[in-house]
Order: structure tokens, then sequence, then C-alpha cells
């Protein structure tokens, strides 16, 4: 039987799991909404640009939950004037997770060379890497970012 005490220490970490939970029902409702998901053959994908680009499912659920989680967690820790140090932790950790998880995201694509001949653009290897360095320098920096403003702001703060 779990004592008072220890529920009360118990409670903001379920509470912390819960917001991951919620961060993971979020990130399916996204892909099933904005991309197509074919549970027979296990991939997703994604039209950018006249280009059908397929994605392991996994790789992009992983992805897709934990640049959600990141989000969730930097909006909710700025809303909160207490300084919890668990959820910045998990914001912290799920941006440099999501940073590490971008380079095993594996894409095998469709391009249609007609469209190509008419001057339409597409997607090609080399724009596809471009773009996934771009999202991971972006997340990289608000990672930097959250650590000095949280690091600073928790040195102004009285004991």
């Amino acid at each position: 039987m779990i004592s008072r005490l220890e529920m009360v220490k118990l409670k903001p970490v379920l509470i912390q799991l819960a917001w991951l939970a919620l961060a993971l029902i979020i990130s399916i409702l996204i892909i099933f909404l904005f991309w197509k998901w074919n549970f027979h053959y296990h991939f997703i994908t994604i039209k950018i640009l006249g280009t059908r680009v397929g994605f392991s499912e996994m790789s992009i659920i992983l992805s897709t939950w934990l640049l959600v989680s990141f989000i969730i967690f930097v909006i909710k820790e700025f809303w909160v004037k207490q300084n919890r140090i668990v959820g910045k932790t998990i914001a912290i950790v799920a941006g440099i997770s999501f940073i590490i998880s971008l380079n095993y995201v594996d894409g095998g694509w469709t391009s249609y060379p007609s469209l190509e001949s008419i001057g339409q653009m597409q997607l090609t290897p080399e724009t596809f890497a471009q773009g996934i360095l771009l999202l991971q320098v972006v997340t990289g920096v608000a990672v930097v970012i959250l650590l000095f403003w949280w690091s600073r702001k928790r040195a102004i703060q009285p004991v």
C-alpha cells in the first residue's frame, strides 16, 4: 500500500507522465490528420513538392512525439511561476532527443520526372537533407536559448 507521503512525492511524476501521454496522442492525431498512414505496410506517406516521401512509421511517430513533447513542455514551463526542474528537464531532453532522432528518419521517395520538365519544383535527397539539418539547427538553438534563459531565471530567484 502506498503511504500518503509517497503519493505526494509521486504526484508530480504522474502529472508529467500524463503530459507525455497527451503529447503522444496529439502526435498520432497530427499524423492521421495531415499525412497518410498506411497500417498495412507500416509506413507514412507525405506529399512534398510533387514528390511522395515514405517514412517508417516508428521513426516518424517518435520524431513527431519528441517535437510535440518539446513544444508542449516549453510552453507549459513558461506559464508556470514556480521553478519546476522535472518539466524543464523533460523539455530539454525531448529537444535533444528530437535532434538525434532526425538522424534516423529514413525517407524513401518517388519523384515524377515529368513535373521537373515543366519547371515544377521537386524534392531531392539533398533538399530533404538540408531541411532536416535546418530543423536540427533551429531546435538546437531553441534548446540552448532555453537552457540559458532558465538558468538565468533560476539564478535571479531568491532561495
